[in-house]
């Protein structure tokens, strides 16, 4: 006699049909390799969990791949958000992301360096050696796709733009595009490196403008340029209450001058990093560093809030060794002054010739600092104190 056919029962969970906020949840509260093991236990799990690994984006190439890159970046979002509304038993608030864009805390978008024109060091389209192979050709939708890609990423935190070699059309379009759309509220932590100036003066800059209008609950902001730049002075205007700043100071300046200003300026501030212009550096002695640093802090003895300091003295004070070698007891020197200057620090950084920096660390106030050497090129690309990202 023919048994009966055995039926099995699965349960939501199994099945992967529970709402689909629960599974990001647990995802959440499991680390990358976590996830991993979440992801091999079903077709629906892996379904569900692939999208929760990507935390960070990277989108750097030539222009027209760079566009593709967003392009297809900007599909997938949307073919994703489609079909969860299909399922009639998914239901999102207005604002929910249900895709993969969800997870994403940290991007980058750089433009590529477009070739130079053959015989000079000036930048052109048209002369370029290899023109007009359409990788190096401006593309005429990269601005907008910029601009409709940032706010898709509803949880990013720290965004990374580096939009030099933009045509000067692009940048006109990406400050009307930005004209016409929402702040990017999500972002907390900004780094914009272009130090190029737009010689025209009825052109603004794109970098100032982002800085001004488009993220207004900045916490962290990293700039290639110094505190003659429009960026500098939106910063001023409009982010008194950033809590890390990375900024490049000109050699000639007095270090009490520019400290003093950041005092009265950014009161919140938790961690600093100064770097100079190579152009104008001079070498001068160990005793005159010393009271460089003397003069630096002083300003900053009553920022209470002050947690981490980084300086770049540059290789040429720097290498003062045998054989042209890096002085390290003179870069230990630096630091503990600081130090005592400073007593709130936790953590110093003198910067010479990358990749090294020298390192002071306590754990209590007033404490003796640990002094080490690191190796900038072993840490994330965006962490202190070459950058302003979350550790």
């Amino acid at each position: 006699m023919a048994s009966a056919p055995t039926v099995k029962k699965h349960l939501a969970w199994e099945q992967g049909k529970l709402p689909l906020e629960l599974y990001w949840k647990i995802g959440h509260l499991a680390d990358k390799d976590g996830r991993d093991a979440l992801m091999l236990v079903s077709k629906a799990f892996n379904r569900v969990y692939a999208g929760t690994q990507f935390t960070e984006m990277r989108f750097g190439d030539q222009q027209r791949q760079l566009s593709e890159m967003l392009r297809l970046f900007i599909f997938i979002h949307d073919t994703e958000r489609e079909d969860y509304l299909k399922n009639p038993a998914n239901r999102i608030d207005k604002g929910t992301n249900p895709t993969f864009t969800a997870h994403i805390k940290a991007a980058t978008i750089e433009v590529f360096e477009p070739p130079y024109k053959p015989g000079t060091s000036s930048i052109s389209w048209e002369t370029a050696a290899d023109y007009p192979r359409a990788r190096f050709k401006p593309d005429t939708f990269l601005a907008s796709r910029i601009c409709q890609a940032i706010p898709l990423m509803t949880n990013l935190r720290y965004l990374d733009l580096q939009l030099e070699y933009l045509t000067r059309s692009q940048r006109r379009l990406i400050l009307e595009l930005m004209g016409n759309s929402d702040p990017w509220k999500q972002v907390r932590q900004l780094r914009l490196m272009n130090d190029r100036p737009i010689i025209n003066s009825d052109d603004d800059w794109v970098e100032s403008y982002i800085i001004r209008r488009q993220v207004c609950n900045l916490e962290g902001l990293q700039i290639k340029v110094g505190m003659d730049s429009y960026q500098w002075l939106e910063a001023e205007g409009q982010h008194r209450n950033l809590k890390r700043l990375h900024f490049i100071a000109d050699p000639t300046d007095v270090a009490d001058w520019i400290t003093g200003r950041i005092k009265f300026r950014f009161k919140s501030l938790e961690w600093l990093s100064i770097d100079t212009k190579k152009d104008g550096r001079e070498q001068v002695s160990s005793d005159d560093l010393l009271l460089q640093i003397d003069r630096f802090a002083e300003p900053l003895g009553c920022m209470t809030k002050l947690q981490r300091v980084a300086l770049t003295i540059g290789e040429e004070n720097i290498n003062r060794g045998l054989n042209g070698d890096p002085d390290i007891q003179l870069c230990e020197t630096l630091v503990r002054r600081l130090g005592r200057n400073l007593p709130r620090l936790s953590h110093i950084a003198i910067l010479g010739a990358y990749p090294i920096y020298y390192l002071g660390t306590r754990d209590t106030e007033g404490e003796e600092l640990k002094f080490t050497i690191k190796n900038v090129a072993e840490q994330k690309r965006a962490s202190w104190p070459s950058g302003i990202g979350d550790d």
